[in-house]
This record gives structure tokens, C-alpha cells and sequence, in this order.
């Protein structure tokens, strides 16, 4: 079993099994759509290298930035407040702990890139003047 890499995305949740013949791999395609509960479903597919896409996603188009450094009590309506003078924000996520308490950082995504452009810019020039602090 091999998991990809996290250097791109480190919300992917898969992995790559290698059996020792082709039979069993196509075997293992019965379990696809597996449901295991909770509303999850399992998905099954052989791998095809020659199929391979380009990445693609606001953070390949250029429009999600890493906001790190943020104060733990800080919320996503924070974020979004905070951004929105810079452009429509599409969404907010800031990771969490098992416990529930967040870690520090968050993501900020734009419906476009200008507004990205334009709060990176904003957010550089926001950090040396005003740094938070935990």
C-alpha cells in the first residue's frame, strides 16, 4: 500500500494498493461502491498512469492562500471577514485538532484570482505592521 504524496494537497484520502496479479486487482474492483457507513462510500478503481490528469482546483488555479500564524481562537467568519475586503471569498477552512481546538493556520479561497492576488498583497503588508500573537 502507498499513499501519495502531501506536498500539493494534504486533504487527499486515498492510496494505492499493488496486488501480486492483475486477477486480484480487478477482483478488488467489486468492492467499489462498498458502502461503510456514516455516508461514506468506498471507491475502487485500477489505477491507469496513461490516464493521468492535471491537478486542478482553486489552489492549482491560483486562488486559495495558506493563512498561518492566526491567533487559536480565531474563526472562519473571522477569515472571511478579515478577506472580504479584498475580493468574494468562496470559502474558509481552518484545520482542527482531534480535540476540536484548531491549529493555527487556516486556508482562504477566492472566487477569483485578482481578489487572491490582491489579498496576499494585503496580508504580507498586514503581518509586518500588526503580527499576531497567540
Amino acid at each position: 500500500m502507498r499513499f501519495p504524496s502531501l506536498k500539493f494537497n494534504t486533504h487527499r484520502r486515498f492510496c494505492y494498493v499493488q496486488f501480486i496479479s492483475s486477477s486480484s486487482a480487478y477482483a478488488a474492483t467489486e468492492l467499489d461502491k462498498k458502502d461503510l457507513g456514516d455516508g461514506l462510500e468506498l471507491v475502487v478503481k485500477i489505477s491507469d498512469p496513461s490516464q493521468r490528469q492535471a491537478r486542478s482546483g482553486a489552489y492549482e488555479e491560483g486562488r486559495e492562500i495558506y493563512v498561518c500564524n492566526i491567533p487559536y481562537k480565531t474563526t472562519e467568519g473571522d477569515l472571511v471577514e478579515l478577506f472580504t475586503a479584498y475580493g468574494d471569498v468562496e470559502s474558509v477552512r481552518i484545520p482542527t485538532k482531534v480535540n476540536g481546538d484548531t491549529r493555527g493556520f487556516g486556508f482562504v479561497t477566492f472566487a477569483t484570482k485578482v481578489s487572491y492576488l490582491h489579498s496576499k498583497f494585503f496580508f504580507l503588508f498586514f503581518l509586518l505592521l500588526f503580527p499576531f500573537s497567540a
